[in-house]
């Protein structure tokens, strides 16, 4: 099977929307403290994603203090990430 290279961008406009909706019974399998913080903070009948863009931007401490961006796309079928570290001065 040959790898096929997609950007960030196409991966993101390929997301096909799931029309699902969340159901406390979805999460009604996991740990009581996990359960209630889900039940907590999603209504149900809340349209869940299908997929999920990431951005961080910081500093990490490789020699010196670095700054550094990272970013992702994730869809239940594929996931790209693109970083970039720059020595800092």
């Amino acid at each position: 099977m040959r790898n096929q290279k997609l950007s960030l961008d196409a991966l993101w406009e390929s997301a096909i929307s799931q029309e699902r909706v969340f159901s406390p019974n979805d999460v009604a399998h996991l740990p009581e403290a996990v359960r209630r913080y889900l039940e907590h903070t999603i209504a149900p009948g809340t349209v869940l994603a299908s997929a999920v863009r990431l951005k961080m931007h910081g500093e990490t401490k490789l020699k010196s203090w670095s700054p550094f961006t990272w970013s992702s796309r994730r869809s239940p079928f594929s996931r790209i990430y693109r970083g970039d570290a720059r020595e800092g001065s």
